[in-house]
Formats: structure tokens, sequence, C-alpha cells
């Protein structure tokens, strides 16, 4: 299909130099309302018709279009699937009012504005649909952002049977060979596809999953994109294939303007990708004669989306930012939800740790070698013979028991359970799944769909039914486990093609596989998710998921899949996980050290320090390669790994402080620069640097044998050196000389950085600690803010109950205030928590005096050649308004630099 697809845009292109295009709007079909228009799609070629609606989406900016196509009800041989509201989506989508003009050009063109209100900023939101030939451009302050089927390549492929065996299946429309697969299409093919153009955009960014650039590659005269989840084995580097997920939503960034399309489609999905100049930015001739003008030769980039089945469902983006563009997407699929803790600490898992013993000398090494993690894993030899929800009862006699020894320390454990369930008649759960309607059905026969994975023969549950997935979760109820490691739900399956479900497998309500395949792996861990909570209802839940889709990130964490343990996937990461960050998936990472193959010590080191800056932070290794646990290594490699791994529970106050604010509005924990940085266009196509939240900067080392590395530090602010404080101008290149333990991470001027600065063996021992308050003081306004989140981190009380704290710091004339945006008494640890140091950088001049908010005088130090301000024990109550005062002092930062 996306062969026919590419073949179609060429001819479209040739014929659009010719005056010729396919669809156009019937007026006489149109139906206006208080949020949008309804109307017909006709081809022009053979009178057959599709229904179009175009509206305003109530998203938080009030600046989303929707766009979707489909055929009219009465008129389909078959219906085409959409998923249900709670799938993708996080409910159904409203509406918003608009304003609508027919008068412009004769009624050729209907425009629809935000009606908000003159001064609102959604008012400044458009849609412009041209009948003939049928287009529709999105603008934003009269500057076209979105321009879709500009290029005429809306093509729509109605499903038939075949009409009889001497019928032309040359490109197969009717049934495809697959490596000795066939695929039977009993409906015929029924591909979409349509152009979505961004004029004055020269970057896209999105759709992953790709182990490529952040920045999209141009795909002309190669392999498109491709998003359809496959359990890859090594996959390769530097190339469009698809991977594990898939989320069908780019961005264009300019330093103007942010702008999205989510096709909202879960089928295989092709995107080609072409940027150029184009005279006018490819606006339509009509379109100009109201718009502000573009410049003669405007950058453009054009995408093309070529989806398998399913409906045109888009969803168009309009905004000033990127985070503003992130707020529309949360609107539309949600956020991460707060996790727990311990999540975002460190993690240790090999696939297998051998036993009971095996798992707790593993926890005693940890302790006795003096390096915290929070959570141990089982891979799937913890089972009995590949049966998910049970247990090896030679290798783990007492699951229970040890899960006690665990939590005893605040650790936790985290098991496997795979969504291929073992063919054995004499298990029960097997058993359930046979006599239940509970599993995916053969196209041949309406049997079990068997495939091979891990257990040998298998079925699948048929997640895409609902009773299918609280049946599913109903699972979990007695299962000895506390969390939950989703793997192979792409679904992964040994001997399918592409080492995948056939096609033609029959899901609930008679959908084909081909319709729902990306959506699959979604529905696996949301079902898992509810499954945590059947059995702890009260308790946060963890899921890790391998295989996603737009929505996931509702439910799960994702980690990048089975990467290598070599340089070149080490920094290849680094784009994956801000691809993953900047689509929703904000809580993601890659296995640390590389999951295939055997990893050199200085390798490894450097995966640690990558890692721990990574949302998600899992050590992991396949059953063939050798043990690498940090004591294992010679001295100087396990004490750089120690420090990295305690430089992430140093950062934990701050990095969950991030995820709170991801929970509330879709920002990205991980970002590239662009995303705070929006006008710095050196930053535009960098991917091997990062931000955590706005204030830390980080770049990884990524070459062996690495002595120097250098570091762009973007314009309008002044950054620090976290191990010498010693600030850098913005703007600039510097470059650092790096030693095996050197970790180049910045902290940015205007910031206040919340820290824990006592080594414990988890996050749960950290849970009432003292904490320490890092202000950056620089640039022209002197000033700093910072916030700071804390509840009790594993359960739903701050949801529940708003037992939480949350604090806002600001720096200001020589005043340091805490104000307390949200409290509870509910959340009893808050009167515990003290501030116990504050460390000021960037004072340029020693203060008279420090005076505490009781009026009492503090204890400080100032050290004039780094400029640092720090201010001990002043035993500040977090959970109260306070303002500690300089006095004084110059606190300008470096403002020479």
């Amino acid at each position: 299909f996306c062969k026919r697809h590419r073949k179609f845009a060429t001819a479209q292109d040739a014929a659009e130099a010719e005056g010729a295009n396919q669809y156009q709007v019937d007026p006489a079909s149109i139906a206006t309302d208080d949020n949008g228009l309804s109307a017909a799609l006709v081809d022009a070629a053979t009178g057959k018709r599709l229904s179009l609606r175009l509206a305003r989406v109530a998203t938080v900016t009030g600046r989303t279009f929707r766009l979707k196509i489909n055929e009219f009800a009465d008129e389909a041989k078959r219906p085409r699937f959409e998923p249900a509201p709670g799938d993708s989506l996080v409910a159904d989508v409203a509406e918003a009012p608009v304003a609508i003009d027919n008068k412009q050009l004769d009624g050729n063109l209907y425009v629809l504005e935000a009606k908000d209100g003159a001064k609102s900023d959604a008012a400044k939101a458009k849609a412009v649909l041209q009948l003939k030939p049928f287009r529709v451009d999105c603008l934003l302050n009269d500057r076209p952002l979105i321009s879709v089927n500009s290029k005429s390549r809306l093509m729509w492929e109605f499903h038939q049977q075949k009409p009889d065996d001497s019928a032309d299946n040359s490109d197969g429309l009717y049934d495809e060979e697959f490596k000795g697969h066939r695929d039977a299409k009993p409906h015929g093919s029924s591909s979409v596809g349509m152009d979505v153009a961004f004029p004055g955009f020269e970057h896209v960014y999105g759709i992953p999953e790709h182990a490529d650039s952040l920045a999209l590659r141009s795909t002309a005269g190669g392999e498109p994109y491709r998003l359809y989840n496959l359990d890859v084995f090594e996959y390769e580097l530097n190339n469009p294939m698809a991977l594990y997920g898939s989320v069908p939503l780019v961005y264009a960034h300019s330093a103007n303007n942010t702008a999205g399309a989510f096709w909202h489609n879960p089928s295989e999905t092709w995107v080609d990708v072409q940027s150029s100049k184009s005279s006018g930015g490819g606006l339509s001739a009509l379109l100009t004669s109201f718009v502000k003008s573009a410049s003669p030769s405007e950058a453009l980039t054009e995408t093309h989306w070529m989806s398998e089945s399913g409906v045109i469902d888009l969803f168009l983006l309009l905004s000033d930012t990127p985070l503003g563009a992130f707020r529309q997407y949360a609107s539309l699929t949600g956020t991460t939800p707060l996790p727990p803790i311990f999540s975002i600490a460190y993690h240790q898992c090999r696939w297998n740790y051998n036993d009971e013993t095996d798992v707790l000398e593993v926890d005693r090494n940890f302790d006795e070698n003096d390096i915290p993690y929070d959570v141990i894993w089982l891979d799937i030899e913890h089972t009995d013979g590949k049966r998910y929800f049970t247990w090896d009862s030679n290798k783990f006699p007492n699951p229970q028991g040890m899960l006690d020894k665990l939590n005893a320390k605040g650790r936790q454990l985290v098991t496997v359970v795979d969504p291929h369930i073992k063919r054995d008649d004499n298990w029960a759960l097997y058993q359930r799944v046979r006599d239940g309607d509970i599993a995916v059905k053969s196209h041949k026969d309406d049997g079990l769909y068997d495939g091979w994975c891990w257990p040998g023969s298998s079925v699948w549950p048929d997640f895409i039914d609902p009773a299918v997935r609280k049946w599913w979760a109903n699972e979990f109820k007695d299962y000895v486990a506390a969390y939950t490691w989703n793997d192979m739900g792409e679904p992964s399956v040994f001997n399918g093609p592409e080492v995948t479900m056939h096609k033609d497998a029959k899901h609930h309500n008679g959908w084909e596989h081909r319709e729902v395949h990306n959506l699959y792996g979604a529905l696996v861990h949301q079902a898992s998710w509810d499954g945590q909570l059947v059995k702890s209802p009260q308790r946060r839940p963890f899921v890790l998921t391998r295989a996603f889709f737009a929505g996931s990130q509702r439910t799960a964490a994702v980690w990048t899949g089975d990467n290598a343990a070599n340089w070149d996937h080490l920094k290849a990461s680094v784009p994956m996980v801000l691809s993953l960050s900047i689509t929703g998936i904000t809580f993601s990472g890659a296995d640390v050290g590389g999951f295939f193959g055997n990893t050199d010590p200085e390798l490894l080191v450097r995966w640690y320090q990558a890692g721990s800056l990574q949302p998600f932070f899992r050590a992991h290794a396949h059953l063939d390669t050798r043990r690498r646990e940090p004591w294992l290594l010679d001295a100087q490699y396990k004490e750089a790994i120690r420090s990295a791994i305690l430089l992430r529970y140093t950062l934990l106050p701050y990095l969950y402080t991030q995820f709170y604010l991801s929970a509330r509005d879709g920002r990205p924990v991980m970002a590239p620069l662009w995303v705070y940085y929006p006008k710095d266009e050196a930053t535009f196509s960098m991917d091997d640097q990062h931000l955590l939240g706005p204030d830390l900067l980080f770049k990884p080392v990524t070459e062996a044998g690495a002595t120097s590395l250098s570091v762009y530090l973007p314009k309008d602010s002044i950054w620090y050196r976290h191990d010498t404080w010693e600030g850098f101008g913005g703007g600039q290149t510097v470059s650092l000389s790096v030693s095996l333990t050197t970790m180049s991470l910045f902290y940015r001027a205007g910031g206040i950085v919340a820290r824990r600065d006592r080594p414990r063996r988890s996050s749960a021992a950290m849970r009432r600690d003292p904490v320490t308050l890092v202000v950056l003081l620089g640039g022209r306004d002197r000033r700093a803010s910072g916030h700071l989140y804390l509840d009790d981190g594993y359960s739903l009380e701050h949801k529940t109950s708003s037992a939480y704290l949350h604090c806002r710091f600001n720096y200001a004339d020589g005043s340091l205030t805490n104000t307390l945006v949200h409290s509870s008494p509910a959340y009893a640890d808050a009167d515990r928590i003290k501030v116990e140091r504050l460390i000021f950088v960037g004072v340029r001049t020693r203060p008279k005096s420090v005076v505490l908010p009781d009026g009492g005088v503090g204890e400080f130090t100032y050290t004039e050649q780094s400029r640092l301000l720090v201010i001990r024990r002043p035993n500040l109550p977090v959970a109260k308004a306070w303002t500690v005062r300089l006095m004084d002092a110059s606190a300008s930062g470096h403002d020479e630099l």
C-alpha cells in the first residue's frame, strides 16, 4: 500500500502542474454549526464520496483543529476501525466554538476562527477550508503554519472483495505474500493517505520509535519512516525502520512558532519527509490574498502520511512555543501520572537473576558497596515454564518472603508478565483463555490464533475487547508480585511475518489485526496498570512496556528495547529518548550497558553516566552476557559508576518535581534544548545533549577514550558547572577536559534546584531527609525561581486527599522567599522536612550578614574565587512560608559573561 501511495503522489505532482486535482468539497453539502462544519468530499474522477468534519477542539489553549475524513455510514461496505475514547485519546474530544466566514473569494473559502473573545490567545487561530481543490490551511496570527492536502495526495482505498480469480492483484490489492506468509485480505485493501506541509519550517521532529536523529531526515530517494510495532533483534542505527512502538505525531519548530500534526490511526503507517525552499512557502494563490505574506523563498517541510487502514483523523496543533504545543497534545492523549518515587530511582535488572539466593545476594552487595538502588527485576526465568503469573517453586520457593525482605529496606521487585499464554490444557489460566472467548482468532477457521513465543505454542488475549482487559486486570489480584514489566507486546510472534501477528488475524467485533496493530501493546499495559489497581487500590501503579502507542504515557514507562553494548548505541540513546519525550512518552530511558553483548568497563561507566540523567534509569543485560554489577569492576570503574548513581539520588527532589509538573501540563522531563530556548537556532539540529527540566543541562561522553568534550550552552543564560561552579556565558560552545568520572552537568542561572545531599540505600530511606537549595544567580534581572514538590512517594493520596506539598522559591533583591502553592495536613511528613543548607552561586561580594526568618543571624561561608555563598543549618521548614535576606550583598552574578 505504501508503494501505491507513493506512486499516486508522483502522479498527483505531475497532474498538479496541469491543473488537475482529485478531491473537492461539494458546496451544496456543507452544513455549518457552532463548532465547525461538515461536508461531502467528492472524487472528481469517480464521483465517490467521503464525509468530512472540520472543527476546533477544546484543548487547553484552544488552538487545535480536528480534520476527520471517513466514509458515509450508509455507503460504506464495512465500518472502519477507530480507537475508542480512553484507548489512545484520553476521552471523547469536545469541540469548541468558532466564527465561520464564507464570503472570501466567492465562497470558495470557509474560514473558521476561534471564538473566545478578541483578546484570547485562541482567537488568533484559524482554519481555512478551500473547496476546490480540497485543502485546509491552519494559521496563527494570520501566519500559515500547517497546510493539509496542498499536494493533492488524499488517497482513499474503499473496501472491496476480489471480484474473481482473474482480477489484477499485481500490487497486492486482494492478498499479499511475505516470506511464506499469506495475508488473505478478505475485505481487500483499505489504505488512506494525505500530505501535511509546514510552511516556514525547516526542522520537524517526532514519529517515534526510530534509532535515528531527533530532527527527521528527508526520505526523498529512500525509505519512508515506518510506524509498525515490531520485536526487532539488535536494531540498526540511523535507519527509518520500524521498532517497538509508534506515536504518529510530528512537530515542526522555527524561531517563531511550533506546530504539530497528530495522525490518529493505529494501523501500519509510513511517513515521507521532504524539506525544501518554496516560493511563498507553498501557499495557494487563493490563500495569499488575506494572510501575512511569506518570503519569496521560505522554508517548507512536507510530510506524506500513508496508513494501511482506518480513517483520517488529524489533529492540527498551533502554538507560539514548543511547551504550548505539548500542552495541546497532552489535552488530547493525557500526561504521565506522577510515578512512585522508587520508579525514578535506580533499577537493577538482568535476564535473569537465577533464584532467591541470587536476588538477595545482589541486594546485599549493593549495601556492602554503599551503592543505592531501589528496584530489582526478574525476567521470564522466574516463572514456572514461562507460564506468567506463576513462580518456579524450585528457584523461588518463597517469593512473598523474598519480597518482604526487599520491602524492609525500602526496595521493590518488578516481574515480567508477557501477553502470550502458553498452550497447556492442564494450566487453569490457559483453560480460562481457551474456554472464555478471550483469545485472538485465526481468520482461517475462527479457531484460536496460534503462534510461537517464549513458552512455545501460545495464544494471545484479545486486548481490543474491554472485557478481556478487565479479565487480565483481575488476574493480578492473587499474583505474588508488586510491579509489572510488559515485554513482547508488539505483539511478538516468533514464527509470524516480521516476528509479529498475521494481519488477517481476527479481533473483537471482527476487526482485523491490521486495523489495530499499533494499539495492541498499549492496551496490554493499560490492562496491567488496571490490574495493579485491582491488587492494591491505594498504591500508585508502575508498569514498564516496550510496545506503545499514543496515550501510552498514561499507564506505562517505556524503554528503548534491545540495544547493543557499543558506543554507537550509547550515542543513539539520547535522540531516541528525546524523540519519545517530546511526543508525550516522558517516562522513558535506554537500557544501561546495552542489552546485547559484553561491554568494556569504560563504556559501562559512560553508559551509567548517561542513564543517570535520563527519566528512566535501569541497567539490563542479556542472558549470555557476563555479569556486570558495579562491584564486579575494578575500583576506579566501580567508584565512577557509584558517583553517577549517587548523583541521581541527590537530584531526586528536582526530578520528582519535574515529573509532577509534567503530570500537570505534559512538559517533557528530558527535553531538547530548543524546547526551553525556542529562538536559539543553533539548537534546532542538536541531539547529543539535553535538558532536565529548565534548569539542568547535560551532555554525556559517548566516545571511547575521550579526554575533552564540547558542550553548547544556549543563548540568554549563564551556566554553572555542577562540580566547580565555574560560570559560562550562553550562546557559545565550550571545550571541557574530561576524565573517567567527569559528568558535564550544568546548572542554569535563574533557577533554584532542590537536592538531597545525604546518600542513603534507597529513595524510601530519604523520604524525610532535609533538602539543600541551590540558588543560581546571574543575568540582568538578578532573579531566580524554582519549585519543590513532596508527598509520601507511593500512594494515591496526593490525588484522593490532596496530600502533598508544593513550594515555590523566589530570589530577588537580596531575599529568598518560600511561598506555599499548596500544603495539606494530610501529608504528615511535611512538617518534619527542613532545608538544611542554602547554596548561592554567583554572589559577587560577601554579604554583611544573613538574616533568618526568626530574625537570627545565619552561619555562612563565602568563597570569593568561586563566588559561592553557603548558609549552613538554617533549619527552614519547607511546609511554612519564610524569607531569608542577604544583607548588603551584590547578587548580580556573572554579568560580565
